[in-house]
């Protein structure tokens, strides 16, 4: 995850070209390029994860953003905005003929204004399970984690998120896709897991809000993927593997006082502040970790990131 890297490489390599009169650059031009990067970045980025006609919008900007960079065409304010109401509407038209896998249509249609404001409620009996496989996609979301006693799982939420449950033999896989509406609406969804069973949890959510309590859960492993995302864990009372990969984020972890962690930090993370950790050749370790009843094997690879772990 170098994108902060190659985001300055390009603003450097852009600067250079004006002062060697390669390229006019003027202020506008200039702050018409950077934005048309980061469009483009975030574009590509839910393209290709999500599928079209995801990143529709970011990328029309984007072309227009490089032709206004390049000095082909000059667009007002109003025009812009006209633009992008237009691309908008091109992309939920979309979505409405089927187009794309978790359409804004849907959400609307279950949203706050026809009913989807009330907490509703799924969940399955633990019957023979033994281990469950979570995966929860999603964007603009407030997600929290915690346990439960008594059932396999129960998800509590507003809005209008795409649950998938199946059984084979004593495991289960469990499919979570959420989604809220940019800069209006983030869907809100409360999520408990058994304490009994063995779980693999894989979270992949950009611009969300992310609090997981897994203490007293047994994760054997926790892959986490998000962009622009507010992240705060607890780690599992329980030997796992936690990998992190987040860009411009705030990430924050607590250590159960039991626990043994062995981290591997990318060198590219903005501000990081790890209490009770010694390096050892470049790999941080807590105090306890050759004593420790439970051992977090923790990988984070994050770019203009604040990380802050601490033991509780």
């Amino acid at each position: 995850m170098r994108i902060f890297g190659l985001f300055l490489i390009f603003l450097g390599a852009v600067i250079v070209l004006s002062l060697l009169g390669v390229l006019e650059m003027s202020v506008g031009r200039f702050f018409a390029w950077v934005f048309a990067i980061v469009f483009a970045y975030t574009g590509l980025s839910a393209l290709f994860r999500k599928g079209f006609p995801r990143g529709l919008v970011s990328l029309v900007l984007s072309v227009i953003l490089v032709t206004v960079g390049l000095g082909y065409y000059s667009l007002g304010f109003w025009e812009t905005i006209a633009i992008i109401i237009g691309t908008g509407f091109i992309e939920l038209g979309l979505f409405a003929l089927g187009f794309g896998r978790r359409p804004w249509v849907r959400w609307i249609a279950g949203g706050p204004f026809f009913g989807g404001g009330t907490r509703k409620t799924i969940e399955e009996s633990l019957d023979d399970i033994k281990r469950l496989n979570v995966t929860v996609e999603g964007e603009n979301v407030i997600l929290r984690v915690k346990s439960c006693p008594d059932k396999l799982y129960r998800v509590v939420y507003t809005g209008n998120p795409h649950v998938y449950f199946d059984r084979q033999e004593d495991t289960g896989n469990l499919v979570m896709r959420l989604e809220g509406i940019p800069f209006i609406s983030k869907n809100e969804v409360d999520l408990s897991l058994n304490e009994s069973v063995e779980i693999s949890f894989d979270v992949s959510m950009d611009v969300s809000s992310i609090k997981m309590d897994l203490e007293k859960l047994k994760i054997s492993s926790l892959f986490l993927e998000g962009d622009v995302t507010d992240l705060k864990i607890r780690l599992p009372r329980y030997n796992s593997t936690v990998v992190i990969g987040s860009d411009v984020s705030n990430i924050e972890l607590e250590i159960p006082n039991d626990v043994g962690v062995r981290a591997v930090v990318s060198d590219s993370v903005g501000w990081k502040e790890m209490k009770g950790f010694e390096s050892r050749e470049g790999v941080y370790y807590t105090k306890n970790w050759d004593t420790a009843s439970f051992k977090v094997d923790l990988k984070i690879e994050s770019d203009v990131s604040r990380i802050r772990i601490k033991i509780k």
